[in-house]
């Protein structure tokens, strides 16, 4: 149990990290459609040759945000696979095994429907903006 709740966290913070990413960017002046695809593009490590790209590239702080992404990404990627491998090698064959995987099936299912429901998506960016307007 222990292992698909870390999964699930990882999971969590990654979707926060590219939120906080996509909002930190549109708060330096992008879009929010291109901020957004930015911040995925930097986290998942999927570079695209836009014109976008080049906004993000000829500023230093939009610069430093997508290096950090980037950054999170990987580390983010790596401990979610290993920490599923674990997890799918610890519940052996079986019913126990689709429990774990109906466990995170059922989890990212809840997640991303709760980062795509509009109050919510209102609520956390105004808190990443604060938060954000704050710190700098």
């Amino acid at each position: 149990m222990a292992p698909v709740l870390a999964l699930l966290v990882i999971a969590l913070v990654s979707l926060l990290a590219v939120r906080v990413g996509a909002t930190a960017l549109m708060m330096t002046g992008l879009s929010w459609d291109a901020a957004s695809f930015q911040a995925y593009s930097a986290f998942f490590g999927v570079g695209f040759t836009t014109r976008e790209a080049e906004l993000v590239m000829n500023h230093p702080l939009r610069r430093r945000i997508i290096r950090d992404l980037i950054f999170a990404g990987n580390v983010g990627l790596t401990s979610a696979l290993a920490t599923l491998v674990v997890t799918l090698l610890q519940s052996g064959t079986g019913t126990h095994a689709v429990y774990i995987v109906g466990m995170l099936l059922g989890g990212l299912v809840l997640m991303c429907w709760l980062f795509r429901t509009g109050w919510f998506q209102r609520l956390l960016d105004h808190l990443i903006q604060r938060t954000l307007e704050s710190a700098g």
